[in-house]
């Protein structure tokens, strides 16, 4: 079909198909655009009445919006605002009453925890290490051959030990001995990498601060003879003494 473009009055050809659907009622999209331009505000059937003043629920500024439009807020920044204290507290929809206090398991300290994670049962600790230390205090483990050379040696010598002793909330020794006296048999693969090492030389500081001799006896050392590393431990501590 042989149509008259309304905008520019020229001719152009179409389909009847698609001028049933309402499409290709012009000669170009330059043409299309003015056609539109023409039909816009008022001339239009959705016509709305256009763009109202509106008073933002935050600020209280005026602002510009149109009737179809729900905008409440002049910005993104009071309407994120709003929501913010929406969220804070009582007006929170989920809210269930706030911090509830609670002590930890190992170490006895109060702490604030939120009701939804009391729930969720992961709250008897203050803090992962706590945590990662209960875990460690009540996981099932065998001992080492290194710690079975120096617990024979120990019974042999009729001395009194507590094995696998925790010490406060630092960490769980091998063997303590009577006088505050511990012993550590360290593995030469695991003990020998550095994040280990340094987390032994601060254990170690810290059992020195709280008064403890702390003896580490190495994997090579200890099967090349146990009663020698335990004969210096003794050894060692009578000189201690003496000089005290």
């Amino acid at each position: 079909m042989i149509l008259i473009c309304p905008i520019c009055n020229q001719e152009f050809k179409s389909f009847p198909c698609r001028l049933k659907k309402g499409k290709q009622l012009v000669c170009s999209q330059r043409c299309a655009n003015q056609l539109r331009k023409m039909f816009r505000g008022s001339v239009n059937s959705n016509w709305k009445g256009g763009k109202t003043e509106r008073k933002c629920l935050m600020c209280g500024d005026s602002f510009l919006r149109n009737s179809a439009s729900k905008q409440k807020y002049c910005s993104r920044k009071c309407q994120g605002k709003r929501t913010s204290l929406r969220q804070k507290g009582i007006d929170n929809p989920l809210w269930k009453g706030g911090l509830e206090k609670l002590f930890c398991l190992l170490c006895g300290k109060d702490f604030m925890v939120s009701p939804c994670r009391k729930q969720s049962g992961k709250t008897q600790f203050c803090s992962k290490r706590c945590g990662n230390f209960w875990k460690n205090l009540h996981m099932k483990r065998k001992d080492t051959n290194i710690e079975l050379l120096i617990e024979n040696e120990l019974k042999k010598r009729n001395l009194q030990y507590e094995k696998q002793k925790p010490i406060e909330t630092i960490g769980i020794v091998d063997f303590l001995l009577p006088g505050k006296i511990i012993i550590q048999c360290d593995g030469d693969y695991w003990h020998g990498k550095k994040k280990v090492k340094n987390r032994d030389s601060n254990q170690d500081f810290l059992y020195g601060f709280k008064g403890y001799q702390i003896f580490r006896l190495g994997e090579s050392r200890i099967k090349k003879s146990p009663s020698r590393c335990i004969s210096q431990i003794i050894r060692r501590m009578s000189c201690l003494i003496k000089q005290e």
